[in-house]
């Protein structure tokens, strides 16, 4: 989904309690009318009536499957939360070297791994009893 074309941008709704992460609140006996007013919001923007929203520009990964053997692209995607590689229906543990920006980072052995961005990388902290990873770092 949008590998090609730039994401369009998304409004978030906090419903729970990790709202932080999304700027507009949603009361649950009106979300209907809520959410029908911050789109219209969003709609007039452009005529100078209201003043700018908040923007949270978040990191995006993106992921090239490499084969190692020949060295050849075979696959490759854009993600905003994280990139999960496994071991498919192998019963072997998968040989994963890992780079950013071209700098090898590391390799590892493993049945596979997980690369996260600050965003996507929050749930997996909570679910540990980690702290939460401001959008921001």
């Amino acid at each position: 989904l949008f590998q090609a074309t730039p994401p369009p941008p998304v409004v978030a709704f906090g419903a729970g309690s990790l709202g932080f992460l999304a700027p507009f609140d949603v009361d649950d006996d009106d979300i209907g009318s809520t959410v029908e007013e911050t789109l219209d919001e969003a709609v007039s923007l452009g005529e100078g009536e209201l003043e700018p929203w908040p923007v949270s520009l978040r990191m995006r990964l993106r992921c090239r499957v490499v084969d190692g053997s020949s060295g050849k692209v075979v696959g490759g995607h854009e993600a905003l939360n994280e990139v999960a590689l496994d071991r498919g229906n192998s019963p072997f543990l998968s040989a994963v070297e890992c780079f950013c920006n071209d700098e090898h980072l590391t390799t590892a052995q493993a049945d596979g791994l997980i690369v996260a961005t600050p965003t996507g990388s929050t749930a997996y902290s909570l679910s540990a009893g980690g702290p939460m990873v401001h959008p921001s770092v």
